[in-house]
């Protein structure tokens, strides 16, 4: 259950950051360039972000499950 609910929230945040970049091209085209290009900033750094935390997640987790393997202990 707790990985269910980490890709969840790591759906939410990029679902949430694909529609603040999508607000910044509104911003744009309305011409407010300069909060749109703030905003797009903030969304692109959010995407890295949660991508990079949740890829170094997985591979620890992996990382724990695969020694365990090898030495006979349970990873849970």
């Amino acid at each position: 259950m707790k990985g269910r609910t980490t890709k969840r929230i790591v759906w939410f945040c990029l679902a949430n950051g694909a529609a603040w970049v999508w607000c910044s091209y509104l911003l744009a085209y309305l011409g407010r360039g300069e909060i749109a290009e703030s905003l797009s900033k903030a969304a692109v750094t959010e995407i890295i972000g949660v991508v990079l935390v949740y890829c170094a997640k997985a591979l620890f987790e992996k990382r724990a499950a695969f020694g365990g393997a090898l030495t006979g202990q349970d990873c849970e």
